[in-house]
């Protein structure tokens, strides 16, 4: 394999132009997926607390009803 001391880069007519472009570029690869499952793990974690509550309620009961 060979080694060519050269880059592709693009060429920006604005830093701003290239900054804002990497900016989004981070929000859309980074942080969106982040948000995404911070709300899916945030439902999951909703779904099992309800799930536990109701649970235990009816245990609570249970073990009035047998006494």
């Amino acid at each position: 394999m060979k080694f060519y001391p050269f880059k592709c880069r693009e060429v920006w007519t604005s830093l701003e132009l290239e900054r804002a472009f990497n900016l989004g570029i981070d929000a859309g690869l980074l942080l969106i997926p982040i948000f995404i499952m911070s709300f899916a793990y945030s439902l999951i974690v909703t779904k099992l607390w309800r799930g536990m509550r109701h649970e235990i309620q009816h245990n609570f009961k249970w073990q009035r009803h047998c006494e």
